[in-house]
């Protein structure tokens, strides 16, 4: 039960993305801001699960929530794909960004914090034990 809650964070920064730029970034600062928070994100669900398996959730569960949430949204970058070359080219700046952004930062942290925890929980003591 414990472990599933470090995935709650990635779900609220979905949620909260989704809502404050849904068709991404607009100025540097939301992008260095989205990073930065994905990384802390990842970092908190790789520590809460203890588990590499935070790698490919916490960035499923942001996505996940982040689409719902865009659900009710008109434009290009946030509609259902479609298949031209503008259609194309909205997905990759719309939705592309974010994976560079948000999801792959994320990833980052959550192998991190979980290894980082598992290094705090090795019987030879932590960090520089061999």
């Amino acid at each position: 039960m414990v472990r599933g809650v470090g995935l709650l964070p990635a779900l609220v920064w979905g949620v909260l993305a989704g809502f404050w730029r849904p068709r991404g970034p607009i100025f540097p600062i939301d992008a260095i801001a989205i990073l930065l928070i994905s990384v802390v994100v990842g970092v908190l669900a790789g520590r809460i699960t203890r588990s590499r398996w935070a790698i490919v959730l916490a960035p499923v569960f942001f996505t996940v929530a982040g689409e719902i949430t865009r659900v009710g949204l008109t434009g290009p970058t946030v509609d259902y794909p479609r298949p031209t070359n503008l259609g194309l080219l909205a997905l990759i700046v719309g939705r592309g960004l974010f994976v560079v952004l948000a999801l792959l930062p994320m990833a980052v942290g959550a192998a991190y914090g979980a290894g980082s925890q598992r290094r705090s929980r090795s019987p030879g003591g932590g960090w520089g034990a061999s």
